[in-house]
Order: structure tokens, then C-alpha cells, then sequence
């Protein structure tokens, strides 16, 4: 039974340092909406021990997941007074927009994110406690594309996947039939909330994901810190701790 939007394992691509990421120990995906009591027993059936949940405050009590201590060892969110929304939503109230205005809008948040401080602080946190995780993870925000697609390839470039592996991992969301279908409903509440009209292709564009997107955050990394793995010693996530999680998260020859 398929429940969670955008679900998927985010393990098997290949690392430079040597065998392969494990898969069944890392999934991602969208917000998790109001789900029956099989629904609910189904998701506390993959026994996640770390919930790493992206959104702001205000998105987790529109739409609150009933997470349970046998559920999950520990969850991590962000601060509860940031008051802020799913990146699209802001894009959205500023009016009608173009393609070219989201990947305008999606480029620059995604130059900015790695350097955010709550998130930042809050990647630095996950990271952290990915090492002390004995079984599943999941990272999750509201679409489970942007803000999670910036921390799975920010734990995939720590592991040494390669950047084209990356890239090709953060795409498969544009394979998402609920997102897909996300599209169609944001332009009815979009013309039924805002009173203005978004064009099917905006629609789609907001929902998926470009490859120039990563590439603009993961490029900005690089300007500004000089690398990836610098851009980890500014949060704290030095060489030694590489080096456990890759211990801990690669498994078997190539």
C-alpha cells in the first residue's frame, strides 16, 4: 500500500570510495497527509528510527504527523516559532507566474538553502545523528523535492556518490504520479484561493524538479566554501565523521 508521496529509497548508487550506498536504510518523500488507522499502521511498520522533517512550524500543524515514540527514536525539525511555508506557496501569492519564473524563483532558493542557519543547523544536526542511527531513516518536507532533495545530496556527496548519480537520484521525483496529480490541484486552488489563473506548464514546473536546480546549490557550495567537504567542516561534520558514516552506509565491492 502506497501512502507517502514521493517515497522512495535513496540508497544503491555507487561510491567513489568503494562499494555501494545501502539500500533499506534511507528514504525521503512529500508531506504525509491525513491517513486511516491502516494507513497509520502501515507507516509505523518501517520502524524509522530518525525522522528528519524539513518543514517550518506553521506547515507541521496544517498538517500534523502523528509521530509516536515507538515509531521513531528521535525526530528533527526545525525551530517551532519559524513561521515559515513550503517554498512554492511564497512564489505562488506573489502572482501569476511563468515558467521562467519559477526556475528563477527555484534557482535562487536553492543557492540560498545550503547557507540558510536554521536549515543549515538543521542539516548539520542530521548528519550528526545519522551516525548514531541503528536503523531507518526518513527525510521528508512538504513535496519531498527541494528542501529534502538538497539534504539527500548533501548525505549521497558525503558518501561519495557521484554527482551524476546524484543529479539522476533527485530527477526520479519527476516520476512521481502524486506529484503529477499535485500539479492539476494547484491550479484549481490557485484560481479558486488567489482568483488568478497559473498555466498548466507553471503548474508542472513548480512540482518537479530541474537538474540546473541541484547544480546551482551544489555549485554555490563549492563558490562559497571552496568544496563540498569544506562546506561540511563549517558545519561541524569534519573529515573523522565522513569517514564513520561511510563505514556505517557502504556496503559490499562495486
Amino acid at each position: 500500500m502506497q501512502v507517502i508521496t514521493n517515497f522512495r529509497d535513496f540508497g544503491g548508487q555507487l561510491s567513489i570510495h568503494g562499494g555501494r550506498v545501502a539500500r533499506d536504510l534511507m528514504y525521503r518523500c512529500g508531506q504525509l497527509r491525513s491517513m486511516s488507522e491502516a494507513q497509520l499502521r502501515y507507516l509505523a511498520g518501517w520502524q524509522f528510527s530518525l525522522v528528519v522533517d524539513l518543514r517550518h512550524g506553521r506547515e507541521r500543524r496544517r498538517v500534523p504527523v502523528p509521530w509516536m515514540p515507538a515509531d521513531a527514536t528521535t525526530v528533527l525539525t526545525l525551530p517551532e516559532h519559524l513561521e515559515g511555508e513550503a517554498p512554492h506557496r511564497a512564489l505562488l501569492r506573489a502572482g501569476p507566474a511563468s515558467v521562467a519564473d519559477v526556475d528563477r524563483f527555484y534557482l535562487a532558493l536553492y543557492r540560498r538553502l545550503p547557507f540558510d542557519p536554521p536549515y543549515r543547523d538543521l542539516f548539520a544536526l542530521a548528519m550528526h545523528s545519522l551516525l548514531g542511527t541503528a536503523g531507518r531513516s526518513l527525510v521528508y518536507c512538504t513535496a519531498g523535492k527541494d528542501r529534502t532533495g538538497m539534504l539527500v545530496a548533501l548525505i549521497q556527496s558525503v558518501l561519495g556518490v557521484r554527482r551524476a548519480d546524484i543529479l539522476a537520484d533527485y530527477l526520479e521525483s519527476n516520476r512521481s504520479a502524486e506529484l503529477a496529480a499535485q500539479s492539476e490541484r494547484v491550479v484549481a486552488d490557485v484560481g479558486r484561493r488567489l482568483g488568478y489563473q497559473l498555466s498548466e506548464a507553471a503548474a508542472r514546473r513548480l512540482m518537479g524538479v530541474e537538474p540546473a536546480y541541484l547544480e546551482s546549490a551544489l555549485t554555490s557550495i563549492e563558490e562559497h566554501c571552496g568544496s563540498i567537504d569544506a562546506y561540511f567542516d563549517q558545519l561541524a561534520f569534519g573529515a573523522g565523521d565522513r569517514e564513520r558514516l561511510r563505514r556505517k552506509l557502504l556496503v559490499g565491492p562495486p
